[in-house]
């Protein structure tokens, strides 16, 4: 055959197998076991042919098997660059210097803050409200009378600031 004759050959070859994306794995090797089992049963063909084809497929599982691991790790770190993205855009809850992402960690610190504001709040002490010595009598006009219980010898008593 001439040389024109077979750079027509090469170039018309079915290339749909490279061209396409990789194959499953279980897919691969089966093809793989009819391609050496086919080269295995020609005589013709020298061994060390045979020794290079089977590295050459073994080779090419290896990749392929690479290749999807390399996928699905793209994959997550996709979706972890997306997650951060995400929480850089959105509203974050910040407490005490630190920045919130969980409901437990909120429950937690807003605890630890109540708690501390508790110690911290000074009990009521009646020693420091003095009553003023100085009792200002009250006009009668402004009082009212409202209840009046002999038995017990109390009066109910309510001031009414009439200006």
């Amino acid at each position: 055959p001439s040389p024109v004759n077979n750079l027509v050959n090469i170039n018309t070859l079915d290339k749909s197998l490279l061209d396409s994306s990789p194959p499953e794995a279980t897919e691969l090797h089966t093809a793989n076991l009819v391609f050496l089992s086919v080269l295995n049963s020609l005589p013709l063909l020298k061994t060390s042919a045979k020794r290079y084809a089977k590295r050459v497929t073994r080779q090419l599982e290896l990749r392929c098997s690479k290749a999807i691991i390399h996928k699905t790790e793209k994959q997550k770190l996709q979706s972890a660059i997306e997650d951060t993205k995400v929480r850089r855009k959105a509203k974050r809850v910040t407490l005490e210097g630190k920045f919130i992402y969980t409901t437990d960690e909120v429950i937690e610190i807003t605890q630890k803050a109540k708690a501390a504001k508790q110690r911290k709040q000074p009990r009521y002490n009646a020693k420091k409200q003095q009553i003023d010595p100085q009792i200002q009598e009250p006009i009668e006009e402004d009082l009212e009378i409202i209840v009046s219980n002999s038995e017990d010898d109390t009066i109910t008593v309510r001031y009414v600031n009439r200006d």
